[in-house]
This record gives structure tokens, sequence and C-alpha cells, in this order.
């Protein structure tokens, strides 16, 4: 069953110097978690894995034409302590509002995504939403794609029950334990 995800970042796992970080969260309300020293960081949970390929948006804001210069090094792991790969940067080119949208492309499967301010000029960088829309399939049976199936064999003698005429190695052929007779297929 081909389904659409989309929704937004759903928590902060860890912060370090960001001003208002839970701001990043949810939908894009100009509410802003700022960057304004090299090294703040903060780590998003976007509350599911986005599969490899896949896009996620954020809107970034700048404050002043100074800031400009100010650069957000974005980072993907599938941990909350990392590590973190997948390093791509970027910078506003205008300032003030609206917020620009910016795209970062998934390199592997993630669900937490790394903000991080490498290079100040001057002002305030803030990181509002964090976003994902992307179609996956989902086995709506519960079966895993990809997984073989282990065939069972209970008396453990390296056949499987389907092959094996004596499964539970009683002695008794399985045919007759089922009811049938010696000479049933």
């Amino acid at each position: 069953l081909l389904t659409n995800f989309t929704g937004n970042a759903t928590a902060i796992s860890s912060s370090s110097g960001v001003n208002l970080p839970a701001n990043a969260i949810g939908a894009s309300d100009n509410a802003l978690a700022g960057f304004n020293v090299v090294g703040h960081e903060m780590v998003v949970d976007i509350g599911l894995v986005v599969p490899n390929t896949e896009t996620v948006e954020f809107t970034m804001f700048s404050n002043s034409p100074a800031s400009l210069g100010n650069v957000i090094t974005v980072q993907q792991s599938s941990s909350a302590v990392g590590p973190f790969t997948n390093a791509q940067t970027f910078s506003n080119t205008s300032f003030g509002f609206p917020v620009e949208s910016f795209n970062y492309v998934l390199t592997a499967d993630a669900q937490f995504i790394r903000f991080e301010l490498t290079t100040f000029a001057s002002g305030i960088s803030g990181i509002d939403a964090l976003s994902y829309n992307f179609n996956q399939v989902v086995n709506v049976c519960g079966a895993t794609f990809g997984t073989p199936n282990t065939l069972p064999n209970t008396d453990g003698d390296g056949l499987t029950n389907y092959l094996d005429i004596d499964s539970d190695n009683d002695g008794i052929v399985d045919v007759i334990e089922a009811g049938g007779e010696a000479n049933s297929n």
C-alpha cells in the first residue's frame, strides 16, 4: 500500500546554546530557534524515519544584511547521539520575513537532524520549522519485505516440517497422526 507521510518535526532531542529551540518544532509560524555563536547546535527529532534519498525542508531566517554571512551546517543521523553525517551548509540570501525555505537531501535513512552555526558574521540566524513529505510502500499485513521467513523444523533434524514425514520425531508418520492412511501422500 503506497502511503504518504507528511508532517513536521516533533521534538528537540538536544540543544546547546540555541535560544528557544522548541520554536523549531511544529509548522512554520515565524517563531525562531536562534543561533548567534559558533558551535550553537540543536538536534531535531523528526518523529519517524525518513528514507534515504528523500528531502526534508526547513525554514531559516536572518535578522540583518550582516547576518547573511552566517552559515548553518545541517547533518543527519538515525540516532539522537550520532554519528551525524552528510554535512551540507546553508545561508540566507535575504533577511527579515518571510523566512526562506531550504531542502536537505538525505543520503541514508534518518530520524534526527542536527543544525549547527559553523560561521558567524553578525546578528541572529534562526530555524523555524522542519518538515517532511514522502511516499513509502507500507505492508498492511505486518510482514517485513526482504526478510526471508524461517520455516518450522519441530524436531530439529534439518528438514522443514513440510518435507519431513515425521516432523515431531515421535516414530509416527505425520499423515497417520493427522487421521489419514499409511498409503496417503
